[in-house]
């Protein structure tokens, strides 16, 4: 698990530790569907990668940071929350089209490359989530040996 200190003002923590530090990643929940069940929408990203860093871009309008999830192992992150529809609680409603998907949702990524998942940030800002994780630099020098025939 790795703890965040936000350093600008637009960081915002997305979990609570027991104690009430911010956290930006938590364990994934064990055994069975972390909706219990309920039918849950597929999140879109998108993933960008620069010379230093990995950055995950996803429109979440209708989320709260409360009920966001994020998640990173090695180099697997996973999204989850709850979206809330604003017409949820109109009555005598009568969908008549409906493209966006309200309630359980959630995301799992697979990195391209090694990351350094304890100084990942994230910033929730007008319904977009920004991730940015830095990439782990290793140099790989393979030895050329001259072979003389």
């Amino acid at each position: 698990m790795s703890r965040i200190e936000p350093t600008k003002r637009s960081v915002t923590p997305l979990s609570f530790d027991s104690d009430g530090s911010a956290v930006l990643f938590t364990s994934p929940q064990v055994g069975g569907s972390w909706a219990n069940g309920v039918p849950e929408g597929k999140l879109a990203v998108d993933v960008v990668e620069t010379e230093k860093a990995i950055v995950i871009v996803c429109p979440m309008a209708g989320a709260s940071t409360e009920e966001i999830d994020i998640a990173i192992h090695k180099d697997v992150l996973t999204i989850r929350g709850y979206r809330h529809s604003p017409a949820a609680n109109l009555t005598q409603r009568h969908d008549v089209h409906s493209e966006c998907f309200w309630g359980h949702f959630s995301r799992t990524i697979v990195l391209p490359g090694e990351v350094k998942e304890e100084q990942a940030r994230a910033e929730y800002k007008n319904g977009i989530l920004s991730i940015t994780v830095p990439k782990k630099i290793t140099e790989k020098k393979i030895p050329v040996v001259i072979v003389e025939d």
